[in-house]
């Protein structure tokens, strides 16, 4: 059996990595275990060779969570910004989305970001495993 998972669950349940993932530093996370299925939606807009890096996140994933999806989409830069806003405006975004750091005046100006501070604290994920720019 599996569920639509929150925000916050994303975030747990895949140990920050996107977040990583979004800097270029997808491979070094480590993702975490749950304790049940979950489908997943991510949002992303990067192609080779980024796309493998996340890939490699998302397999290493599903791997240590056994009946797990992650649904991976792809949009092209072009399209990103506006696909991300007019899902969030329909009241259906992505579990899950990248952006890269000068995307975020854009978002914040939107009020599209959460912070991630207390989902790192409920689920004890150390900031120093990512880098200082995360």
């Amino acid at each position: 059996m599996t569920y639509r998972a929150s925000r916050r669950d994303v975030m747990a349940l895949l140990g920050g990595s996107p977040v990583v993932a979004a800097c270029g530093a997808a491979a070094t996370t480590k993702p975490a275990a749950v304790k049940r299925a979950v489908n997943v939606e991510f949002l992303h807009a990067d192609g080779p060779p980024q796309k493998e890096k996340l890939e490699r996140v998302v397999d290493a994933f599903k791997a240590r969570n056994p009946g797990s999806q992650v649904n991976m989409v792809y949009t092209p830069w072009g399209e990103f910004e506006t696909k991300i806003v007019s899902l969030h405006t329909a009241g259906t975004p992505p579990d899950f989305h990248q952006i890269d750091d000068d995307a975020v005046p854009f978002f914040a100006m939107r009020d599209l970001l959460l912070p991630v501070d207390p989902v790192l604290k409920d689920n004890a994920i150390s900031k120093g495993e990512y880098h200082k720019m995360v």
